[in-house]
């Protein structure tokens, strides 16, 4: 999984990633978001050959989040293979979110 610092970082590597790709937007004071992280640590560990994870702490830049329609935390974007958003989920919701993944991976 790849923690990034800002959106900017996120944008760059979403447009060099040509796979599936799951997002999720964090702050480190966030308790959901640490049981979140632990739940998509393991789902990474099943299905990492075919979707790369990225974490990005917006707590530094929340200004940036707002621009980018980021809701509040925890929040999780999907992305195709063409950088398409197929989904998105905010708090934690795992069986939306599985659903999602295994309709793009199935």
């Amino acid at each position: 999984m790849f923690l990034l610092r800002g959106l900017t970082q996120l944008n760059t590597y979403l447009s060099n990633t040509k796979r599936f790709k799951l997002v999720c937007f964090i702050t480190g004071t966030c308790l959901p978001c640490e049981d979140l992280i632990r739940e998509l640590e393991k789902l990474e560990r099943e299905i990492s050959n075919k979707m790369t994870f990225f974490l990005v702490n917006i707590e530094e830049n929340i200004s940036e989040a707002e621009k980018f329609g980021i809701p509040g935390v925890p929040y999780t974007q999907i992305y195709d293979e063409e950088n398409n958003k197929v989904c998105e989920v905010l708090g934690i919701n795992l069986q939306d979110l599985l659903s999602c993944i295994k309709k793009l991976t199935s």
